[in-house]
């Protein structure tokens, strides 16, 4: 929910003004990512490879939450 009446997400809801950033971050990182879920099962047996499929997804989703919010806090700015 809004807080404010207002067209400016970013004061509205600062987690709106991070999916610039998210989307940024996931393009330069999914590349890596799918390598990963792409050898997993071809290296390892199948609950390790599950295991391992699982952990990459949840760390790739960290890493673009706490990666955005890191640059929006110093300074990261998606020109429009």
């Amino acid at each position: 929910m809004l807080q404010e009446k207002s067209k400016d997400y970013a004061k509205a809801h600062p987690v709106l003004a991070k999916w610039f950033v998210q989307i940024a971050l996931g393009m330069v990182l999914l590349p890596f990512v799918l390598v990963i879920l792409w050898l997993a099962p071809l290296a390892l047996d199948k609950s390790t490879a599950i295991t391992v499929t699982g952990l990459t997804i949840v760390v790739f989703a960290n890493v673009i939450w706490f990666g955005a919010v890191y640059l929006t806090k110093h300074g990261f700015r998606f020109r429009r």
